[in-house]
């Protein structure tokens, strides 16, 4: 299911502004808010929005949207006037998949700064002359420090050279004070590990190797770790249906009868399953004291009642949290395991990754508070049945190890997981887990993943035939404007080692 995703800035005249006008503004935005608060979303979209606004988003879109919002923000707290304005051109995602973009509006456009739960976003709308809401945008408040920061990394010859100094600093300087980034490299099976934070407009080497940090999606790598070793043991096959495995009726096909999912398609996003569970938005949203509402009881009731297949898509590569999330809990009721007891069986302790697992407690003393857009410390919270797709917290130095770990050829679990089981296009193939890149070529082939999450974001990648790998741990939010910097840090770095 796609859900109207991005909301793009146009061009806009400034008007003056009446009394009247002014009084309907903040009348429309109060009404709003309540709404919004009370997730009467029908009636927003009935009510306060214009027809021309309404022929360009259904009202099952817009309601969905609505609960996305609320579910990623939680509710409006308070708002704060900022200017009378025009719009800008361009586009923000706040929320994936569907672009939508209306004819250039003729009517005054004001800012507001929304206080959510969670973070502040800045609010535009357009009123019409019947006061209804005729565009709006919603996109990420971000306070405005300095990109000019002082360099204070240092180079070492044992560690970083100047050129890799200047690739650190030069992607680190848009981020927020209290920014760390832990990372690995890896030449020729030699492991060094440096790390960088920024105080003060000051980014400077930061000694960080043992912090501890979310992953996000590199928990996916060891989630299709467990079903490579599941594999090799003849506890299943790839091509088994999923539906031997479990004792719920899922997936029901377009006539009733069962439909085909495979662990490989789980594994490597071919499921046809959707990127999130849709039941989600149903929960209405979380609130800051209940930041993740989604239990296992939660989760089975989605499968056996509201999971719905894109049919298109099966075969085909769609990138799937829920899959990978099934896979995690599949496994758990196989072996009648916890999710921490499951991983610590089949990688935490057998790999002896010291400090990776799914408790902030566990490692407490080394665990880094995640960032939002503002740089603002977020609280963490257990991921639940979510974990095996995002949920795993780790250092350089266990996903060093695991690393390390790939250029042994008689581990026959991790060559399983590298072999290719779907090609996305002539440069990216997927394997159990891995995305395999440049996968024609030999010399140039590398296996790499990155996570994102609320306040973390991770970068992994291994070159098999020259031994080499970097990893990258940080606290900026998936959600900066500048997020991909880490993914662009990484594979810069990569080259650096050549």
């Amino acid at each position: 299911m796609k859900l109207l995703s991005a909301i793009v800035f146009l061009f806009l005249t400034i008007f003056s502004y009446t009394q009247e006008t002014k009084e309907n503004y903040i009348k429309t935005i109060e009404d709003l808010i309540t709404k919004y608060n009370e997730a009467n979303y029908n009636d927003i979209y009935l009510s306060m929005f214009s027809e021309n606004y309404r022929n360009n988003i259904s009202n099952d879109d817009f309601e969905k949207t609505f609960k996305q919002i609320k579910w990623i923000l939680g509710q409006i707290n308070n708002k704060e006037f900022i200017e009378h304005s025009k719009g800008m051109e361009g586009e923000i995602t706040l929320l994936p998949e569907i672009k939508l973009s209306f004819s250039k509006s003729s009517f005054p456009y004001v800012n507001y700064r929304f206080q959510f739960e969670r973070e502040k976003y800045n609010f535009n709308v357009s009123i019409d002359n019947d006061n209804k809401i005729n565009e709006f945008s919603i996109f990420p408040f971000t306070e405005n420090y300095s990109t000019n920061s002082v360099n204070n990394i240092q180079v070492s010859e044992n560690i970083i050279d100047e050129k890799q100094q200047k690739i650190i600093f030069n992607k680190a300087k848009f981020f927020p004070d209290n920014t760390q980034i832990s990372m690995a490299f890896i030449k020729n099976r030699k492991v060094k590990y440096y790390g960088v934070k920024r105080k003060n407009d000051t980014i400077s080497e930061y000694i960080n190797s043992k912090a501890v940090y979310e992953i996000g999606s590199i928990s996916k790598v060891f989630t299709s770790n467990i079903l490579a070793n599941f594999v090799i043991a003849n506890k299943l096959k790839l091509e088994d249906n999923i539906n031997g495995y479990i004792n719920l009726d899922i997936n029901l096909d377009e006539d009733g009868s069962k439909k085909n999912i495979t662990f490989k398609s789980l594994s490597n996003h071919t499921s046809g399953l959707p990127r999130e569970p849709e039941n989600l938005l149903e929960k209405g949203g979380f609130s800051i004291k209940k930041l993740n509402p989604y239990k296992k009881e939660d989760f089975e009731s989605y499968l056996s009642k509201s999971l719905k297949l894109n049919y298109e898509m099966i075969g085909e590569f769609s990138y799937s949290n829920l899959g990978i999330s099934l896979l995690g809990y599949i496994f758990t009721e196989m072996e009648n395991l916890s999710y921490e007891s499951l991983y610590d069986k089949y990688i935490f302790s057998k790999y002896q990754l010291n400090n990776t697992t799914f408790k902030a407690e566990k490692v407490k003393d080394l665990f880094v508070e995640g960032l939002n857009i503002q740089g603002d410390k977020i609280p963490f919270f257990d991921r639940l049945v979510s974990g095996p797709a995002g949920g795993i917290l780790s250092n350089t130095e266990d996903l060093a190890k695991y690393a390390l770990l790939q250029f042994d050829g008689s581990d026959e679990e991790l060559k399983l997981m590298r072999e290719k089981t779907f090609k996305i296009n002539s440069k990216r193939s997927m394997g159990l887990g891995w995305f395999i890149i440049n996968p024609k070529s030999n010399k140039k082939r590398m296996y790499q993943h990155s996570g994102n999450t609320n306040g973390y974001s991770a970068f992994m990648m291994v070159d098999l035939e020259n031994k080499d790998a970097v990893i990258l741990l940080s606290n900026v939010s998936y959600r900066n404007q500048h997020v991909q910097k880490i993914n662009r840090l990484g594979y810069k770095l990569m080259r650096s080692l050549k």
